[in-house]
């Protein structure tokens, strides 16, 4: 009978003790969490404004989203209080540290660098958990050496031993600082082990995007297998494999971001967390190359308003091309206030824009095309619409830029108002491709001005034989420049004596030297010796564009 009372008295000991280990991380519904406790010692008169620990989401309601916590989505957070000295408390349940467990670990932090003169005092009774005076002090953490991003601190209650305690968290303050306090744990936890198999496999090449229209890739990882439990996965990803972005903490290890470009190397990691950290683990893999079209080849943007199959767009500081075929509803700036003067392009439907409005002055927005062969091309040149207007303001800067199998070669350069949409015919008999025949073309916005009037547009792109492209009103078999090379004045040449609108002369790196009105011809003795492009335009506003040599 002896042994019996003795082994369930045991069972209820070892039952007791399992129950009082300290583990909170402050991820459930219920604040504060089972069993623990606030307490409140203000003299701020107006209840509203008394310091006092929060749950996370408190916060946001009743402040707005500041979304601090070490892992998982929650943390207790105590703001600063507004009239005068106060302390809040959240104290935990009542524990026992063990001579094999006597440690307490907690992540903190506070909001703000400067120093405010608040503290975070830790505090222990061995008496009443509500009764302030039973408590005495632990340790003490000002300001000047808290940090502000999260890290772990350790208390050592080795003196307590056996001995059933509380721990209080107190926020002195007079207007201070906000301290989070997260993961409070009394048994050391080890981080998860790395994550496994990664798809695509690390040093992969040649990797497809398995959905071009919003560019994405399949990525997956297994569970560790080593290590403690995992909370979260964070993954990362980055083209520098010192430097990585946050994408985000999914639910799954399967996950298909939308971040991917054609023939570049990315570097990544699913990250396994817990309140005691990760292991990292970097993997790393290629993209395919841009897909070969052979030419002629037509980009209608009739894509659902989505990036067209086999392209690539590089945004710049967030700033990126964009697809619409409604503009009286998406774009707020196309043309002259929407209006696109009664013209419309070959295809109607979807085109592709970037949008003038804020952020304010980003050069580089590029939206790349497959490659295209051109060797079965015996006059090559391509077409276009454009539609842009600054409404009095500004115009942003337009590039159309060729690869010439060693670099990127502009071969059409636009910054002036258009009349609704114009077609450009860009002669490209003139520039040089390498042996493979095999080229790709880069449409560039430099948004460099300060207002945001002008939601350029473009559609319709066409690569093919120049015979194929001219209009009737501007028979490019006709149009003949010369002398080229020139040395003072370059004279042009219609089918029929045509009358010209304008010429626009352009440095080869797309800078606007200068625009001549109703003219045949133009002087160029004062230019410097180079390579120019000439726009050439008709009454009809079609304009055909050329290179010249000086």
């Amino acid at each position: 009978m002896k042994k019996i009372i003795f082994i369930s008295l045991l069972m209820l000991f070892t039952t007791l003790s399992k129950a009082q280990i300290l583990t909170e991380d402050f991820e459930g519904t219920t604040f504060p969490p089972t069993n623990w406790i606030l307490m409140e010692n203000c003299t701020d008169s107006d209840d509203d404004e008394e310091v006092r620990w929060l749950h996370q989401d408190d916060f946001e309601t009743s402040y707005g989203s500041f979304g601090f916590a070490h892992t998982g989505l929650y943390s207790t957070m105590s703001s600063f209080s507004f009239y005068g000295a106060a302390e809040a408390w959240l104290v935990t349940p009542q524990f026992t540290p063990t001579a094999s467990n006597h440690d307490l670990h907690f992540f903190y932090k506070q909001a703000y660098a400067e120093d405010y003169d608040s503290e975070l005092h830790i505090r222990v009774s061995t008496a009443a958990q509500d009764v302030a005076t039973d408590f005495t002090s632990l340790e003490i953490i000002t300001e000047v050496i808290a940090p502000i991003d999260f890290e772990e601190k350790v208390i050592d209650l080795s003196a307590y031993i056996n001995t059933p305690i509380y721990i209080a968290f107190v926020h002195v303050d007079d207007d201070g600082d906000e301290w989070y306090v997260d993961d409070v744990t009394m048994e050391p936890i080890l981080p998860p082990g790395p994550t496994l198999n990664p798809v695509p496999a690390h040093n992969a090449t040649n990797v497809q995007i398995t959905n071009t229209q919003t560019s994405r890739i399949d990525l997956s990882w297994e569970a560790p297998t080593t290590g403690g439990a995992v909370a979260q996965y964070d993954l990362w990803m980055g083209h520098d494999i010192n430097n990585f972005d946050i994408l985000g903490h999914p639910t799954s290890m399967s996950v298909n971001p939308k971040i991917f470009h054609f023939n570049t190397t990315y570097y990544w990691r699913a990250d396994a967390v817990n309140m005691s950290g990760a292991t990292k683990n970097v993997w790393q893999f290629t993209t395919c190359d841009f897909p070969t079209l052979m030419a002629p080849y037509t980009i209608d943007f009739e894509n659902g308003g989505f990036v067209p199959d086999g392209m690539d767009q590089l945004a710049t500081n967030g700033k990126f091309w964009h697809y619409s075929n409604n503009p009286a509803n998406d774009v707020a700036h196309f043309g002259n206030a929407g209006d696109a003067a009664g013209t419309q392009t070959a295809s109607g439907g979807y085109f592709a824009y970037v949008d003038d409005s804020s952020p304010q002055n980003i050069t580089g927005i590029s939206l790349l095309s497959p490659k295209i062969d051109i060797s079965s091309i015996r006059n090559i040149g391509v077409s276009f619409y454009m539609i842009s207007n600054n409404e009095g303001q500004s115009n942003v800067d337009f590039l159309l830029k060729a690869w010439d199998g060693a670099a990127w070669q502009t071969v059409f350069s636009s910054n002036s108002n258009t009349q609704g949409w114009e077609k450009k015919i860009v002669d490209l008999s003139a520039f040089a491709f390498d042996a493979s025949n095999v080229t790709q073309f880069k449409f560039v916005v430099d948004d460099n001005n300060s207002d945001s009037a002008d939601d350029l547009a473009i559609d319709d792109f066409v690569i093919d034989d120049l015979n194929n492209l001219s209009e009737k009103e501007l028979a490019i078999k006709g149009l003949k420049l010369f002398p080229n090379p020139v040395v003072d004045e370059l004279f042009i040449e219609t089918k029929d004596n045509l009358k010209l609108s304008k010429i626009e002369l352009f440095t080869i790196t797309g800078q606007l030297i200068k625009t001549y009105n109703n003219t045949n011809h133009i002087s160029v003795a004062n230019l410097p010796k180079g390579t120019y492009l000439v726009n050439i335009y008709d009454q009809n506003n079609v304009s055909v564009t050329q290179k010249i040599t000086k």
